[in-house]
């Protein structure tokens, strides 16, 4: 049975009128009778009788209209689908962020994208930046987003943006009463940060050189996730993107560290798969975002009037 014949099989048994059904098929009456005949000839059995001028299924015909409506329901389903998917309102996109990103700018996008596109799943990963073009690579996401530079050869990596790094310190540590931090500043304090094996660490290790002091590196981070909880329990003075200022908990005192050091902020997509109207959107969003200011590193504290007092810890 071809899909014509399942929809015209369908009209009659639904109807039980050769007239009500070819007006629904926008066909002739006797245009659907040869339809029938050619279909009973093909089944080869009855499917319809005449019984006093009024058309009649056989019991086959009544076995067979049960399967042929939830045939005719998935088709058009089907057809709903692939309207939403060529106009881009349904479907699954699947992102996957490194640390920061994945806790401050990607949700915010992710609850805007929601709004315009209510009908798509969304599928998030937070992972490390390496982890993030794997998958990207692996196609078992469509996006990724992170800071460091990302060299899978089967990627492509487009840095749209950078964030500076900042200091984030318990309230009560002296140096939150300065408002800004240089590595001179940090020399004898115990730093929570990334590894010397990192592109974050050897952003870092230039830094402190050219302040000419060595990093002292107390606690070492495999991603940022961790770093405000362990500054907030006393453990040190974390160094990561500001970023985490906004996913951190509430707090803690963050200054910025100069002279910067600025991170890239990278959008890692497939070089072999085209990139879907869905994610394209999706990046749309987040650039806007980085656009309206979520790269801005944090401020310094407001200095007061000469003669006055110094400030309070944040």
């Amino acid at each position: 049975m071809t899909s014509r014949e399942l929809e015209i099989f369908h009209a009659v048994m639904s109807s039980r009128s050769l007239t009500e059904a070819a007006a629904a098929l926008r066909i002739s009456q006797p245009a659907l009778s040869k339809a029938l005949k050619r279909l009973e000839d093909r089944l080869r059995m009855p499917l319809f009788r005449r019984v006093k001028g009024r058309l009649r299924p056989t019991t086959e015909a009544e076995s067979l209209f049960p399967e042929s409506a939830r045939l005719m329901r998935d088709i058009a389903r089907l057809s709903r689908t692939a309207a939403e998917l060529r106009g881009g309102e349904a479907g699954t996109l699947r992102i996957a962020a490194s640390a920061s990103l994945g806790l401050s700018v990607v949700p915010r996008a992710m609850a805007e994208f929601a709004r315009l596109f209510p009908k798509v799943k969304l599928v998030s990963h937070c992972v490390q930046a390496a982890t993030c073009a794997e998958l990207v690579v692996g196609h078992h996401v469509d996006l990724g987003f992170c800071l460091s530079p990302v060299g899978n050869p089967g990627s492509v990596t487009r840095s749209v943006a950078t964030v500076a790094l900042a200091c984030a310190l318990h309230p009560d540590d002296p140096l939150a009463r300065r408002p800004s931090l240089s590595p001179r500043d940090l020399a004898g304090a115990r730093l929570i940060s990334f590894g010397s094996s990192t592109y974050f660490g050897q952003l870092l290790d230039d830094a402190f050189a050219r302040d000419g002091v060595e990093r002292p590196l107390a606690i070492e981070l495999a991603t940022s996730l961790q770093a405000p909880a362990l500054v907030q329990s006393g453990a040190g003075i974390a160094i990561v993107d500001a970023y985490m200022e906004q996913a951190g908990p509430p707090g803690l005192a963050w200054r910025p560290l100069l002279p910067a050091v600025r991170l890239p902020v990278n959008i890692v997509t497939s070089a072999t798969r085209p990139t879907s109207h869905l994610a394209n959107r999706f990046a749309e969003i987040v650039l806007a975002a980085l656009g309206a200011g979520a790269v801005t590193p944090p401020a310094a504290p407001a200095r007061r009037a000469a003669g006055t007092s110094s400030p309070a810890p944040a």
